[in-house]
């Protein structure tokens, strides 16, 4: 009997991983703001499920590639582009 663990992004109670507190940008206020623009080590993977133990922990890792952000990954050479919901004629 093949015995099927559930994945983190399948658990339903799970709401979100490593995620700043939600705000309204309503109102200006004194909390910092973080800009996410540069360059990002990023680990491409065929699957979620092929991340290694501790991914969370090895963002830090030398092995990794670096990246622009913002940034489409599909663009910078990492898979392709993937387009659902309309039946295109081409490729």
């Amino acid at each position: 009997m093949i015995r099927r663990t559930k994945k983190r992004w399948e658990d339903q109670a799970l709401g979100h991983i490593g995620r700043r507190e939600a705000r309204t940008e309503f109102y200006k206020d004194s909390a910092s703001r973080i800009n996410l623009n540069g360059e990002w080590r990023f680990l491409y993977l065929e699957a979620p499920e092929l991340s290694p133990e501790g991914f969370m922990n090895k963002a830090t890792g030398t092995d990794w590639d670096i990246i622009d952000v913002p940034s489409v990954w599909q663009l910078r050479g990492y898979d392709r582009m993937h387009y659902t919901d309309v039946l295109y004629l081409f490729p």
